[in-house]
């Protein structure tokens, strides 16, 4: 959390604070939420539009201009692969 580039450092920090009042056993800052909601992956386009939805995001905050310009993203592999099949 030490990247002066982030704008929402304080906000992110709040909230996972305020989520530690609706959990017992977290007692200082909770990242992950805690529910069972699966999804069900039931086709390959399914698959896809859950896997874009994740790509996009970075792109949606602003971010990166670009699914795959985001450093630790797997959207990275699928540019590569799909650039060397048209190479």
């Amino acid at each position: 959390m030490d990247n002066l580039k982030e704008s929402r450092k304080e906000w992110m920090l709040a909230m996972m604070e305020s989520a530690v009042s609706k959990n017992s056993n977290v007692k200082f800052r909770q990242f992950w939420q805690h529910h069972n909601k699966p999804i069900e992956l039931w086709s390959a386009e399914v698959i896809d539009q859950k896997a874009d939805y994740i790509h996009n995001n970075p792109v949606v905050s602003g971010f990166v201009y670009e699914p795959h310009h985001w450093k630790y993203s797997s959207a990275i592999k699928l540019y590569r692969r799909k650039r060397s099949f048209r190479n």
